[in-house]
């Protein structure tokens, strides 16, 4: 501790008595007179706040003298806070500078063991310098003396270039003698190779007829062989042939008896094929020996008409939707170049046939399913279908056939759905919709219980356009995934056109 620190807490102590032995005179005095402050403070409590305040006054004088006195107390009390941020910073910095004093070191360590490395390095390479510029020296001598023999060679060059010229027009001339030979050498060779295939061929001719010289004098001795066992297989054949020849007549008479039998019965069998034939002669008169090179009506199996018919039905009932049919599926036929034969008021023939392929008239079958829809408890329906191909001119032959028509779909009724982006183009909106209503909904739709129209271009009924571009937009507005469902816009029976209505999700 320094001098003045010590006398400057010596100082503090002997004031700090002196202030409190005068507060306590102070104090005794004011409490002998009975001092007090108005009213309602008492003597003695006059002289503790008097001898109180006499010694804070006397702490403040020592506090003054002290900053009067040390300017070190004076700063502390002023710039108490502001000088420990400083020291605080200034051993910060002392530290980091000690840090970066010891990382100086290091690398002044490092640097000096690299430069006595580099020192030693270039006394290395100065000792190859020294060795380099005397190999210098050694090759420069060197070079001094093949100078000398270049100039040499050049002068022995120079004599040689002149004999040279000396020499050419001789070597010219061997020159084209040398070409000529070799034209005649190539010439040469070229025949002894055109000679030498030729007698390749000749020779490989002679050995294929030697070959066949030596196969024919096998053949030869094989064929005498084979002449000897004819010979003598004839022989026995012949035998034989007498022994199979009373065998085979009674095998004649006997197969004569079949081939009797045979015609009788192919006998038969024509007349069963011209009875047929004429048939079928009386059958192809009128309309149906127009020309079959007009253009197709209907195909096999195409829906001509149908007619949805209600449960409980009388066979009156029953028969009257039956005719209907029948008369809507002839005004199909005609819009579409059917012809009714002579005699008919149809252009449609309802044409079954029984067990022995006989026509049964069209009254009978009439009757037969008026009875057989009668009375049925469920919904029915009609539908006329084509049951040959049939071509523009001719009638249209028909079956009818009859189906339950029960409810599929109750109206609202979600039938499918599918997820479409709304960020993609109108037209690929479109397509989407298009491919999901065509390969997914109506698969669905048939395997429910809907009866398509075989032979329409919308078999289950089609789509508003307005309705599909108006969806369209709806999915485009969206500009996002979104799920589409398919519903019944409407309670459909298996007999209906389907009618769809969309839900956004």
């Amino acid at each position: 501790m320094s001098p003045t620190g010590i006398g400057l807490i010596v100082f503090v102590v002997l004031l700090s008595g002196a202030i409190a032995y005068w507060g306590d005179v102070v104090g005794r005095k004011l409490g002998k007179k009975r001092l007090s402050l108005g009213r309602k403070i008492r003597p003695r409590h006059t002289a503790a706040i008097m001898t109180a305040l006499f010694g804070t006054l006397g702490s403040a004088a020592a506090i003054v003298v002290l900053m009067l006195v040390s300017t070190p107390v004076r700063r502390m009390l002023i710039e108490g806070d502001q000088l420990r941020l400083e020291n605080a910073t200034l051993q910060q910095e002392n530290r980091d500078a000690k840090k970066e004093l010891a990382g100086v070191n290091d690398k002044l360590k490092e640097a000096t063991s690299q430069v006595n490395s580099t020192k030693g390095q270039l006394q290395v390479e100065q000792g190859k310098l020294r060795s380099a510029q005397r190999e210098v020296d050694r090759l420069n001598k060197l070079a001094s003396g093949l100078t000398s023999q270049l100039k040499a060679i050049r002068g022995q060059l120079a004599l040689v270039n002149r004999q040279l010229s000396a020499l050419k027009p001789q070597y010219l001339a061997l020159k084209a003698e040398y070409t000529k030979i070799q034209g005649d050498k190539t010439s040469a060779e070229k025949q002894l190779h055109e000679t030498s295939k030729q007698l390749a061929e000749i020779s490989f001719q002679n050995l294929q007829i030697s070959q066949q010289i030596r196969d024919s004098e096998a053949k030869r001795e094989l064929l005498a062989g084979e002449m000897t066992d004819l010979q003598k297989t004839i022989k026995d054949l012949q035998v034989q042939l007498e022994d199979q020849t009373k065998e085979a007549k009674k095998k004649l008479e006997e197969v004569q008896g079949k081939i009797d039998e045979a015609n009788s019965q192919l006998k038969s069998a024509r007349q069963e094929y011209n009875d047929a034939d004429s048939k079928l002669q009386t059958l192809l008169k009128g309309p149906l020996t127009v020309s079959r090179t007009q253009p197709l009506t209907y195909v096999r199996g195409e829906e001509l008409a149908r007619m949805a018919v209600g449960s409980r039905l009388s066979a009156a009932e029953a028969r009257n939707y039956i005719l209907a049919v029948l008369q809507s599926a002839s005004s199909n036929a005609v819009d579409k170049g059917a012809q009714a034969p002579k005699g008919s008021q149809r252009a449609v023939l309802w044409q079954e046939f029984d067990d022995n392929r006989q026509p049964i008239p069209e009254e009978t079958e009439i009757q037969k399913l008026s009875l057989a829809m009668g009375g049925k408890r469920e919904e029915q329906v009609l539908i006329a279908r084509a049951g040959f191909n049939s071509f523009r001119g001719e009638p249209v032959y028909i079956v009818i056939e009859t189906h339950a028509n029960p409810v599929v779909y109750a109206q609202g009724a979600v039938i499918g759905e599918t997820r479409i982006d709304g960020q993609l183009a109108e037209d690929q909106i479109l397509q989407a919709i298009s491919n999901y209503v065509r390969e997914k909904l109506a698969p669905k739709a048939v395997e429910d219980g809907i009866i398509p129209a075989i032979g329409y271009p919308e078999p289950l009924g089609e789509i508003p356009l307005t309705d599909l571009l108006n969806l369209v937009k709806q999915i485009k507005s969206t500009n996002r995934p979104i799920r589409i469902q398919f519903l019944a816009a409407t309670e459909t029976r298996a007999a209906d056109h389907l009618k769809l209505e969309f839900r956004l999700r």
